[in-house]
């Protein structure tokens, strides 16, 4: 049976460009499944950077059961919507569209119930929007807070979104101008009736 990541390599093809180190560390009592170390990030002194991942490399480090998409979605929340030209853009658009209270709301939650110690705009960058994203684009969040949370505009952003981390294209090196073409006229509302 393959690994967590392998699989989540073969479902988002985007993962196949990108190294990452995986290391294993079960903790049940731990608040979280997983967290992403990008280069040059020691942690924190409550959750340190594993030995195992140099400081000069990306890796996660898993302390619970995760779906190929928890993996998938922590790498492209964290790392790709940074690097892949399309992925930043739509990010943004996603993130602009979100409502201040929305966040607020999120980042209250995050402080009475999670323990949450950042400013809320540390907070916001490393770890509100990337949920936000998550919850939607790699199903983490249950069908009804999707239906709430959401509007129309985001959900349309999300599934571009979704459809472009899936496509097999990755593999074989990016885009094709017909599917660079598409993607822009659709982004300009596709087709009219």
């Amino acid at each position: 049976m393959a690994d967590s990541y392998t699989v989540a390599k073969e479902m988002y093809p985007i993962l196949k460009n990108y190294k990452y180190k995986i290391v294993n560390t079960p903790n049940e009592n731990s608040p979280y499944r997983l967290e992403h170390f990008p280069p040059g990030e020691e942690g924190s002194a409550t959750m340190p950077r594993p030995k195992d991942i140099s400081i000069d490399e990306y890796g996660l480090q898993i302390f619970k059961d995760v779906r190929p998409e928890d993996i998938a979605g922590d790498i492209i929340s964290h790392h790709l919507v940074n690097e892949d030209e399309y992925l930043s853009k739509e990010y943004q658009k996603f993130k602009s569209s979100v409502p201040s209270e929305t966040m607020m709301s999120r980042y209250e939650y995050h402080k009475n119930n999670l323990g949450e110690e950042r400013d809320f705009d540390s907070w916001s960058e490393r770890t509100g929007y990337p949920e936000l994203f998550r919850g939607y684009v790699f199903n983490q969040f249950d069908e009804e807070t999707i239906n709430n949370l959401y509007s129309s505009e985001q959900k349309i952003i999300l599934n571009g979104i979704k459809n472009y981390i899936t496509k097999q294209r990755f593999a074989q090196g990016g885009l094709t101008m017909n599917e660079q073409t598409e993607m822009a006229f659709m982004q300009q509302g596709g087709l009219k009736d």
